[in-house]
């Protein structure tokens, strides 16, 4: 079975930010970015994440947490006092899906 993610984070342009949220990523094996959709006139990256479930997953590595560990990791790492952008946005993560 598998379980679809959408996560959007304001940040686009600093690449080096950008590749560290990816980074978070890699700590689920079994997750993958499917796509990957960056709009740099509202400086925001949307992530399509899909994670596959089985009856032998790792309750630890379950998709919840992978989110919230990407979440964790863009959180620390954007800074939106230096944050320019079209978009409105109020915090780092500005929309989270779960399909």
């Amino acid at each position: 079975m598998l379980a679809r993610r959408k996560v959007y984070v304001s940040e686009t342009r600093n690449k080096a930010t950008v590749e560290l949220i990816e980074r978070a990523v890699k700590l689920f094996p079994e997750a993958r970015i499917v796509n990957k959709f960056e709009d740099d006139t509202c400086n925001r990256v949307a992530y399509t994440l899909v994670f596959k479930i089985t009856p032998r997953s790792s309750s630890s590595l379950t998709p919840l947490k992978g989110v919230f560990t990407i979440v964790k990791s863009a959180v620390d790492v954007v800074d939106l006092n230096k944050h320019v952008g079209s978009h409105p946005r109020r915090r780092v993560v500005d929309h989270i899906g779960f399909h």
